[in-house]
Protein backbone atom coordinates (compact mmCIF):
# COMPACT_ATOMS: atom_id res chain seq x y z
CA UNK A 1 0.00 0.00 0.00
CA UNK A 2 1.33 3.57 -0.48
CA UNK A 3 0.04 7.16 -0.31
CA UNK A 4 1.95 8.34 -4.09
CA UNK A 5 -0.17 12.15 -4.03
CA UNK A 6 1.14 12.30 -7.81
CA UNK A 7 0.04 8.99 -8.36
CA UNK A 8 -3.34 9.26 -7.21
CA UNK A 9 -3.55 12.82 -8.61
CA UNK A 10 -2.27 10.85 -12.04
CA UNK A 11 -5.14 8.42 -11.82
CA UNK A 12 -8.06 10.39 -10.62
CA UNK A 13 -11.07 10.21 -12.68
CA UNK A 14 -14.48 11.91 -11.83
CA UNK A 15 -16.38 8.89 -11.05
CA UNK A 16 -13.54 8.20 -8.11
CA UNK A 17 -16.03 11.63 -6.17
CA UNK A 18 -18.88 8.88 -5.62
CA UNK A 19 -15.87 8.07 -2.77
CA UNK A 20 -14.06 10.65 -1.88
CA UNK A 21 -14.62 14.48 -2.64
CA UNK A 22 -11.18 15.04 -4.70
CA UNK A 23 -7.83 13.57 -5.28
CA UNK A 24 -6.60 15.46 -2.60
CA UNK A 25 -8.73 13.41 -0.23
CA UNK A 26 -6.02 12.10 2.95
CA UNK A 27 -7.80 8.97 3.42
CA UNK A 28 -7.10 7.75 -0.22
CA UNK A 29 -4.24 5.30 -0.89
CA UNK A 30 -3.05 3.14 -3.62
CA UNK A 31 -2.73 -0.64 -3.54
CA UNK A 32 0.04 -2.77 -5.49
CA UNK A 33 -0.63 -5.82 -6.86
CA UNK A 34 1.78 -8.26 -8.10
CA UNK A 35 0.07 -11.35 -9.69
CA UNK A 36 2.05 -14.28 -10.83
CA UNK A 37 -0.42 -16.07 -13.20
CA UNK A 38 -3.26 -14.44 -15.25
CA UNK A 39 -6.23 -16.13 -17.71
CA UNK A 40 -7.92 -14.24 -20.81
CA UNK A 41 -10.77 -15.17 -22.39
CA UNK A 42 -11.60 -14.06 -26.05
CA UNK A 43 -15.92 -14.34 -26.80
CA UNK A 44 -18.24 -13.37 -29.39
CA UNK A 45 -19.33 -11.31 -27.12
CA UNK A 46 -22.71 -11.56 -25.01
CA UNK A 47 -25.28 -12.71 -27.48
CA UNK A 48 -24.04 -15.30 -29.31
CA UNK A 49 -21.78 -16.80 -26.16
CA UNK A 50 -25.66 -16.85 -24.54
CA UNK A 51 -27.18 -18.65 -27.86
CA UNK A 52 -24.27 -20.89 -27.96
CA UNK A 53 -24.79 -22.14 -24.06
CA UNK A 54 -28.71 -22.11 -24.92
CA UNK A 55 -27.98 -24.70 -27.71
CA UNK A 56 -25.58 -26.71 -25.68
CA UNK A 57 -28.32 -26.74 -22.82
CA UNK A 58 -31.55 -28.02 -24.84
CA UNK A 59 -28.54 -30.53 -27.06
CA UNK A 60 -26.41 -31.85 -23.88
CA UNK A 61 -23.36 -30.12 -25.80
CA UNK A 62 -20.99 -28.05 -23.98
CA UNK A 63 -20.75 -24.53 -25.47
CA UNK A 64 -17.85 -23.41 -27.38
CA UNK A 65 -18.08 -19.67 -26.49
CA UNK A 66 -14.28 -19.15 -27.74
CA UNK A 67 -10.50 -19.21 -26.79
CA UNK A 68 -9.28 -19.14 -23.11
CA UNK A 69 -5.09 -19.46 -21.78
CA UNK A 70 -3.44 -18.91 -18.67
CA UNK A 71 -0.53 -17.74 -18.66
CA UNK A 72 2.63 -17.82 -16.02
CA UNK A 73 3.79 -13.84 -14.69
Amino acid sequence: MTNDREKIAELWEKTDAAWWDNADDPEIRLITVRPDEGEWWDSPGLVIATAKMVVAAVTGGKPEIGDNAKVDL
